[in-house]
């Protein structure tokens, strides 16, 4: 059966080349799944990771959608992917359009998005979640001690965007709650007389806002989009001790240990341009320029006399092509090439007792600038009627054809989508 499988699908990859090319450009202007067009991805350096690197000028992709979701409007369709884990349906009301999107967000979670699009604007909110909560309180006739924790992995975002006469803009705010670090956890100690007590502090999570403007609603040939996002990573792990018989033992302690708190900014500009282009045929040229800082915040602590400040900054360039190339109305396939140059900055500075009056000032400035590898992907895509199927082809199928027959597969990714 897996060799049947593997026949028809080369079979009808060539069969596609002889067939007679289409009349017009319609056959390049359909609605993508998640694999088209889908930028750098996870080879990208500081200042791009955190940001939508898709050309621009290119046919619409579910991560256009996604990033402005006022494009979902008239959209109506299911699409269903066994390889990326996720299901998406868009369906039209009374001058609305609604949609779900449901996906594996990490090994242990899905993420769910629900939004609405109009002519005039469009809105989604979405959710992660996942809490573990535990409360222990200990009593004695000696002393009393009472501990919460909390150990959670939550994220929630909403998007909001609309088209204006020439532009049109994205903005979004979310908040991530990450177990690894952002954890809450609170520990109250007394002994009975209530003449010494003991606390503990620790908490923290993730804020975000982006804000993303382009030309979409007037662009012709050259395409652009600019904007940034801000983070705040919020940690605070606070403890003290009060002893009202003894009050040389009392203390109050910021610590340093566990994680540190940062601001972080990034500002972006993405572009492509048709630089060819036939009624079957479109090649895009573009790229992304970003420049980013990660500041971590002051830190003193009071114990050691330590003072720690350090910053992170980037400038990032990576240039891309997107080729097109449609056989018939019934098969397109498309190619991407990406490449990210990185600049790296790093500057810490901080002070330390070295002695009990002596301070000591340390300061380290790192350059690092690099040039990644290649970034490739070929993707395929076959429409009959309402039914359109994409996948993105494995190495093994242009290394060796019929290396696919030893149970290797011959596609990394897999989509449908019925339009309706």
């Amino acid at each position: 059966m897996k060799l049947k499988l593997h026949l028809f699908a080369l079979a009808t990859i060539v069969a596609a080349t002889f067939a007679d090319p289409p009349s017009d450009s319609s056959a390049l202007d359909v609605l993508h799944g998640t694999e088209y067009n889908d930028g750098i991805g996870t080879m990208a350096g500081r200042g791009i990771s955190g940001i939508s690197t898709s050309l621009p000028g290119a046919s619409l992709a579910y991560t256009d959608l996604f990033e402005s979701p006022y494009l979902f409007y008239n959209h109506q369709y299911v699409a269903l992917s066994p390889t990326n884990d996720y299901g998406t349906i868009a369906y039209n009301g009374k001058d609305m359009t609604t949609y779900l999107h449901m996906f594996r967000y990490d090994n242990q979670r899905a993420k769910t998005i629900l939004g609405i699009a109009t002519k005039t604007f469009g809105w989604d909110f979405s959710w992660v979640m996942r809490d573990l909560l535990d409360f222990n309180e200990e009593k004695s006739r000696y002393d009393k001690t009472e501990e919460r924790f909390s150990s959670y992995s939550n994220s929630f975002g909403t998007t909001f965007s609309m088209p204006l006469t020439n532009v049109d803009f994205a903005a979004r705010v979310w908040v991530i709650q990450n177990a690894s670090t952002d954890t809450l956890h609170t520990t109250k100690y007394s002994d009975a007389d209530g003449k010494k007590k003991y606390t503990y502090d620790r908490n923290g999570f993730t804020g975000s806002a982006s804000l993303i403007i382009s030309n979409r609603p007037s662009a012709k040939g050259f395409s652009w989009k600019f904007g940034g996002y801000a983070t705040k990573f919020v940690y605070e792990q606070d403890s003290s001790f009060r002893d009202s018989e003894n009050p040389d033992n009392n203390y109050k302690v910021k610590s340093l240990n566990g994680g540190k708190p940062y601001t972080f900014g990034d500002i972006f500009y993405t572009f492509g341009a048709e630089v060819l282009k036939s009624s079957s045929a479109r090649i895009i040229l573009g790229g992304t320029v970003a420049a980013s800082a990660r500041v971590y915040d002051k830190l003193k602590d009071k114990k050691s006399g330590r003072e720690d400040f350090y910053i992170q900054g980037s400038i990032d360039a990576a240039p891309q092509l997107l080729a097109e190339y449609a056989f018939n109305k019934n098969w397109m396939f498309w190619h991407q090439t990406a490449l990210v140059w990185t600049n790296n900055v790093d500057y810490e500075s901080y002070t330390e007792l070295a002695g009990t009056k002596e301070k000591r000032e340390n300061s380290l400035i790192e350059f690092e600038s690099e040039t990644s590898s290649i970034s490739t992907e070929t993707g395929l895509r076959f429409q009959y009627g309402n039914l359109a199927l994409e996948s993105t082809l494995s190495y093994i199928l242009f290394r060796n054809p019929l290396g696919g027959f030893d149970g290797r597969s011959m596609f990394t990714s897999f989509e449908a989508i019925y339009f309706f």
